[in-house]
């Protein structure tokens, strides 16, 4: 069930191939575009004053937290705000929550048709940094904890290693 409706594969159809489908649709746009969308935002809104440091900061924040959205959406989100002020992130989450909610929705729903060894990362994200990983990992727990709460719990498990391996590297270093 997705929102109430119910989700079914015609016959013949694997379940992973069609996972792997959904799964691009939910890969996540490239940092630097990511930034620049939101460059090009605060260039046209009225925003708060705040140091170069804080600007720096502040964007650092929204980039870590959009890349655990569809790239798409994302994008669109930013290209189509018509608010006087730059979003604040709650605004922005509400909407990137409405407009993904359905392809997660289908994702845990064909999640929760695959054998649980037969679950495959995305091709984005052997792509991303330790950070970007964990973050990843981490939404993709929140996601899964309703339809598979196991499944949940290992993903943060795996967000927990990547965060301490990327830490014991950074003091090594």
């Amino acid at each position: 069930m997705i929102n109430g409706a119910e989700l079914a594969l015609t016959e013949g159809a694997d379940p992973v191939n069609a996972l792997a489908l959904v799964e691009k649709s939910l890969a996540p746009a490239a940092a630097p575009n990511i930034g620049m969308w939101l460059t090009e935002l605060a260039h046209i809104t009225a925003k708060r004053n705040e140091d170069a440091d804080s600007a720096t900061l502040t964007m650092a924040a929204y980039i870590k937290r959009l890349v655990a959205y569809p790239g798409d959406v994302v994008r669109q989100t930013l290209q189509e705000w018509s608010g006087k002020w730059f979003p604040t992130w709650g605004e922005l989450k509400e909407i990137l929550d409405a407009r993904s909610a359905g392809r997660f929705a289908v994702r845990d729903a064909l999640n929760g048709m695959i054998p649980k060894n037969a679950h495959k990362l995305p091709a984005a994200y052997e792509k991303m940094d330790a950070e970007m990983k964990a973050q990843w990992l981490r939404k993709e727990a929140e996601w899964a904890r309703r339809s598979d709460p196991e499944r949940a719990a290992d993903l943060n498990e795996q967000a927990d290693r990547i965060e301490i391996e990327a830490r014991n590297q950074s003091i090594g270093a």
